[in-house]
């Protein structure tokens, strides 16, 4: 688009959640450009710099290529997908990506992790980058456009450490006070959301996709087998599945009710209350204004279900909506009810019971939502005073 006399460009690219205006200018200038063939050929590198082109040239083993290639295979799911995009795009942005997959060497991947550092990224954030390039020049390997020396040299790199970049914010279990005070300003859907997560402690993707038709309801305890949950790729012996006690099924039977194959909780449901609710405020006389749905700008369409960013942006909202009534509540995302739950059923049950209820394989990542240490230590200071 054209502002003034000089040009941008206005796109949402793979892997990005929004629009974003982007300056075509070239190498070098400070400002965009005022020429159209210009701004096309700007346009044009911005995008293959991006490596997110669909189609690819088997023959094309440069770094480019295989990233395309890459992108363009079935080996990541969608969400993997959109995080290895990004990954690439920060490679894109420091190397010239036309030059042969097999030169790219252990040091131009260790100046890749100082990059993202200096970009003020989080050590977790610049290991996970690193990480995810590694992996696609593995999977250059398995499909024969490098050797394997280059992927071995690779593996002598280790993880940024702590110290050579900004430190990994931690994750706290948001307390029930924060919630409490919240769920006046959810929609009776999204409340409900809330309340289940911070009860089971499951993920916000696996709240979002539940289905009756998922729910098996008989004795005093429901097991929910979610369709989709992190590691299903592994191939686990046995599927996985989520225990619903009675508090939990009290909040899930009225959702009951629709069919079995409808999602449970929906955006167009939770809308529909939240005007339902603007309405019942409303200042001018029922006489006067609008009527609802009259000033309707077409017909809205909603996701069949919340997502995961769609679950978390509603509760932003919530806070946001709590401001403008002059009431304060700290910033706080779903996953922190997760870490709630884990640390709450740590220390009623113990580690064992947390570690089994939230769903890890092992301890030692139950022990990140609720450290052993410090759960025996809040003990001692409570007998000891």
């Amino acid at each position: 688009m054209k502002r003034g006399n000089r040009w941008y460009w206005k796109i949402k690219l793979p892997g990005e959640k929004k629009y974003q205006q982007m300056s075509l200018k070239p190498v070098g200038a400070d400002r965009a450009t005022t020429d159209l063939a210009t701004a096309i050929e700007c346009a044009r590198l911005l995008y293959d710099q991006a490596v997110l082109v669909d189609e690819y040239d088997p023959q094309d083993n440069s770094l480019a290529g295989v990233c395309r290639a890459f992108v363009s295979s079935d080996s990541t799911t969608e969400g993997e997908k959109r995080a290895y995009i990004v990954s690439i795009k920060y490679l894109a942005e420091v190397f010239d990506c036309s030059i042969p997959a097999y030169e790219f060497s252990p040091r131009q991947l260790r100046q890749y992790q100082e990059y993202l550092a200096d970009k003020r990224l989080s050590v977790t954030t610049v290991n996970r980058n690193a990480a995810n390039v590694r992996r696609i020049i593995k999977w250059a390997v398995g499909e024969g456009y490098v050797p394997a020396a280059t992927y071995l040299a690779l593996t002598a790199i280790s993880g940024i450490r702590s110290g050579k970049a900004k430190p990994a914010k931690k994750v706290r279990p948001v307390s029930d006070e924060v919630i409490n005070a919240t769920l006046p300003y959810l929609s009776d859907v999204v409340a409900d959301m809330v309340r289940l997560q911070r009860i089971t402690g499951m993920r916000s993707t696996e709240l979002c996709i539940i289905k009756p038709e998922q729910i098996e309801r008989y004795g005093n305890i429901w097991n929910y087998y979610p369709s989709k949950y992190k590691g299903q790729h592994l191939n686990r012996v046995t599927e996985k599945v989520i225990p619903l006690g009675e508090h939990a099924q009290e909040i899930l039977r009225p959702y009951m009710l629709r069919s079995a194959d409808q999602y449970t909780f929906t955006p167009a449901e939770s809308m529909a209350q939240h005007r339902r609710r603007r309405n019942e405020k409303r200042v001018t006389d029922r006489r006067f204004g609008n009527r609802p749905g009259t000033n309707a700008m077409g017909t809205q369409e909603f996701k069949p279900c919340f997502t995961a960013a769609s679950y978390g942006k509603a509760i932003q909202n919530a806070i946001k909506a709590a401001e403008r009534d002059n009431v304060t509540i700290p910033y706080w995302t779903p996953h922190q009810l997760r870490h709630a739950a884990g640390t709450a059923i740590c220390d009623a049950m113990g580690i064992e019971a947390a570690s089994g209820m939230l769903g890890h394989s092992s301890l030692s990542i139950t022990q990140r939502y609720a450290p052993i240490g410090y759960t025996q230590a809040v003990k001692v200071a409570k007998q000891m005073g």
